[in-house]
């Protein structure tokens, strides 16, 4: 995985916690206490997930609490700065959602050897949206996550309903 999502985590630890709690999170996952992580750097995801896991333990939140609390941090404060452009472009999560193929594709361009999930839509109905999450790593959850974040800066109403490690249905309100 990537050394943004990494470092993002880093900043939600150090900016709610303090950087002892951070340093915690990293030597209780075979980090040194002082390790940097850098955006592009390559990060082994079993790796990323044992650091996951150990910060909501640390935290004394489950990971899906940790997880939820990512994909607000990744989507309203994190990338939205990074990345602008792309919130800029779309005019909803549904539309930002649907085009999320197109945007991880020029995202390996500039970050080598990323390999982000893929995933295929189903238009269910107008208002309710199908969509096969396709990757190795098996980390719907922050899929998922990330994608009630792009809701909440798209001030969308949606319900997200996981249907099982493969799908997630979107009912847009």
């Amino acid at each position: 995985m990537k050394g943004t999502i990494l470092k993002c985590v880093s900043k939600i630890v150090v900016e709610n916690h303090g950087s002892e709690i951070w340093s915690k999170c990293l030597e209780t996952s075979g980090f040194d206490t002082n390790h940097v992580f850098m955006m592009r750097d390559d990060v082994d995801d079993n790796d990323t997930v044992k650091l996951l896991v150990n910060t909501a333990k640390i935290l004394g939140i489950t990971i899906q609490q940790f997880f939820d609390i990512f994909g607000d941090y990744w989507v309203n404060s994190y990338s939205v700065n990074l990345y602008k452009s792309y919130f800029d472009e779309y005019s909803s999560s549904k539309e930002f959602l649907l085009n999320l193929n197109t945007i991880h594709k020029e995202m390996t361009e500039i970050f080598p050897n990323a390999k982000p999930p893929s995933f295929d839509f189903e238009s269910i109905s107008d208002n309710k949206l199908r969509v096969k999450y396709k990757s190795k790593r098996g980390l719907i959850d922050i899929f998922i996550s990330i994608s009630k974040g792009l809701a909440k800066y798209y001030n969308d109403k949606v319900e997200v309903k996981k249907i099982d490690n493969e799908f997630v249905e979107f009912t847009y309100l």
